[in-house]
């Protein structure tokens, strides 16, 4: 597993591959569910990240509350754009988390950012 924790902050190349893994063996999401949910707010790496997530929760891998945990540290975080809500609605999306989707959009309406309140619409 350590080579997946590396491959997942490594090269374009090594996170595809063990994202690919993942989606396919995701016996290890638990354990790498912060680097997952990193990958899962990336342009390159978000798609294939909700899909790994999606397929591990479908599996019960996910703990919901440690990524709901991430999910608001990093909506929480300064300079939280359009890009990282828009990442995390695609992720609640793929889960089918409509509870976290509906407070993540509220909050996104609430935003001072008129960029970001287009993403709660």
């Amino acid at each position: 597993m350590e080579w997946l924790s590396a491959a997942l902050t490594g090269r374009a190349w090594e996170r595809a591959a063990a994202l690919e893994f993942l989606a396919a063996f995701s016996d290890d999401v638990p354990t790498l569910l912060d680097r997952v949910f990193a990958a899962s707010v990336s342009h390159k790496t978000g798609p294939a990240a909700w899909e790994v997530l999606r397929r591990a929760d479908e599996r019960g891998l996910v703990d919901g509350e440690r990524l709901a945990k991430l999910m608001w540290a990093e909506l929480d975080a300064e300079g939280a754009t359009e890009f990282e809500y828009g990442c995390v609605i695609s992720l609640l999306r793929a889960l089918n988390a409509t509870d976290l989707l509906t407070a993540v959009r509220e909050r996104a309406l609430a935003s001072p950012d008129p960029a970001v309140r287009r993403m709660g619409g």
